[in-house]
């Protein structure tokens, strides 16, 4: 599970890291910008291309923007580090869960097993299980054995 977690997480902080890397260049764009509205200030005061006040509305502007991708890049990381907490944490659960899985009865067990997985339901003998995107490296624990005549959820039984 942690190897297969770790590939996700790799994908999803090179998703991010493509992410950041665009804010930057928008930042950068941004600063140039407002770089050279301040070094020819005087120069497009004079021409007519900005009023005083038109000039102070853009260079406001620029700032204004600048500022709101630092707070996009500061909430990416935030949460970046919000899923790396929660996948320790769901790693170490379901770890620390092992031992009292194996010593359940089997009511203790499938109560555990709704708890784990909300995704799974027990229908006339049959486990029905749709996983979700953060546990979809619990899969490969399941044999599938769907039925192609019903548009139902796909339908897994246990590997003995």
């Amino acid at each position: 599970m942690d190897a297969r977690t770790g590939t996700e997480i790799a994908l999803l902080e090179e998703k991010r890291s493509k992410g950041i890397k665009a804010l930057e260049r928008k930042k950068k764009k941004l600063r140039e910008d407002l770089a050279y509205l301040r070094s020819n200030k005087l120069d497009l005061l004079k021409s007519g291309a900005y009023t005083p006040d038109s000039y102070i509305e853009e260079e406001n502007k620029l700032r204004k923007e600048i500022d709101s991708l630092m707070s996009d890049e500061q909430t990416s990381e935030e949460a970046m580090h919000e899923t790396m907490k929660d996948v320790q944490k769901l790693s170490e659960l379901i770890r620390n869960l092992l031992p009292i899985y194996n010593f359940a009865n089997p009511q203790e067990k499938e109560q555990i097993i709704r708890i784990l997985f909300s995704e799974l339901h027990i229908e006339g003998g049959t486990l029905y299980y749709s996983a979700q995107i953060g546990v979809k490296c619990l899969e490969d624990r399941f044999q599938a054995v769907c039925d192609p005549t019903e548009n139902r959820t796909p339908v897994f039984r246990m590997r003995t």
